[in-house]
């Protein structure tokens, strides 16, 4: 019954492909309210003194632009670009390369990028960006897309991959706020979606074509890629590096943090955040060092974080949830990413586990201040 109600809300939500000056010109305000006022990300094509958020790729050829809602009320967005052969500064930013050169002479090979995916406020953690997924899923068919690529910011990596995404070994790409993870929908690949039980199987059940993902596999072999989830790396990775802020910590209760979390390796010279802008994860340094950037009155200031420290702190406890100093990585590194609700989750089970975590990351602000 409860899938049968999703799969019902999903049709009552359509996606519209903006077709008219109108609904474009909705859709750069939209996305100037999310990107530009929410997380004060500084993308190409910001334009302050009008509100809105309009970019060259938009007017490309291949661009599709899709929204939900009205044009008179915009509730979600996102954008598509469409190739046959995607251009070498995609291909070199996404690290296409390692899927093309796979690929046998004659596959299958057009590829969607998906871009700006973004819902109000109100929408997040309900049913409208799956919405979005859902019917833009059944557009990309129309398309003939076999191939879908994406990046997300590391909070939002593990959601993707339930969805049905994978990581595939690229390396990460320097976002507008942070460094993100791109991810990869085989478009045909319905005995992948089966497997990790994606809303998106009766879709692809339906509209898929018959595609030997194969040659692709080694792409998706979890040691090489940037950031992993399974639970086994992540809890020795914590043991090893003994953070101060899970000193005293019921073993069970860290454990139950490496659950929700996972690591990202970020290379020597990689951004990890950027200041000015609105996120709330946290990371925990687990191997490597990461170089605090100072911003305002203190600007030219480096300070180290190393092994067993966190970063990002402030954002994560703080109410506006702004970056208060651009963070890069000295060395390679690997960090421990925290989600903005850890800290509730854990309360529910753990609740004097997730107070002393607390207290011990209050003082560590404290003594940073001061």
């Amino acid at each position: 019954m409860r899938l049968l109600l999703q799969r019902l809300s999903l049709r009552l939500m359509p996606l519209h492909e903006a077709r008219t000056p109108a609904e474009r010109e909705a859709i750069y305000r939209f996305r100037y309210d999310i990107y530009g006022l929410e997380l004060r990300r500084d993308y190409p094509g910001m334009d302050h003194a009008r509100r809105r958020l309009a970019q060259d790729e938009d007017e490309a050829p291949e661009a599709r632009l899709y929204y939900t809602g009205t044009p008179e009320q915009v509730t979600g967005t996102a954008r598509a670009r469409i190739w046959d052969q995607p251009p070498a500064d995609v291909v070199e930013e996404l690290g296409l390369d390692r899927i093309l050169a796979r690929l046998p002479a004659g596959a299958p090979r057009r590829i969607a990028y998906l871009e700006r995916l973004m819902v109000q406020p109100t929408a997040r953690g309900r049913l409208l960006l799956p919405a979005i997924l859902w019917h833009g899923y059944e557009h990309l068919q129309r398309e003939g897309v076999d191939l879908c690529v994406l990046t997300c910011v590391p909070g939002l990596a593990r959601h993707y991959v339930r969805l049905g995404a994978r990581t595939y070994g690229a390396g990460l790409v320097e976002g507008a706020s942070a460094a993100e993870v791109p991810l990869l929908i085989l478009m045909h690949d319905v005995a992948h979606l089966r497997r990790v039980r994606s809303f998106l199987v009766p879709k692809a059940r339906r509209l898929a074509r018959p595609y030997d993902a194969a040659a692709l596999e080694p792409l998706f072999d979890p040691a090489v890629q940037p950031v992993r989830f399974d639970v086994r790396e992540v809890l020795p990775a914590i043991e090893r590096a003994r953070p101060p802020m899970f000193e005293g910590v019921a073993p069970r209760a860290v454990e139950r943090v490496a659950r929700r979390a996972y690591l990202l390796d970020v290379p020597a010279g990689g951004l990890v955040v950027r200041e000015g802008t609105a996120e709330r994860e946290m990371f925990v340094v687990l191997a490597g060092a990461l170089e605090v950037r100072a911003a305002g009155e203190r600007a030219g200031e480096r300070v180290l974080v190393r092994a067993g420290q966190p970063v990002g702190e402030v954002a994560f406890l703080g109410t506006p949830g702004v970056r208060t100093a651009t963070v890069v990585a000295q060395e390679r590194s690997t960090l421990l990413v925290l989600r903005r609700r850890f800290l509730d989750d854990l309360a529910a089970d753990h609740p004097a586990d997730a107070y002393r975590i607390t207290r011990q990351l209050a003082r560590l602000v404290a003594d940073r201040f001061a």
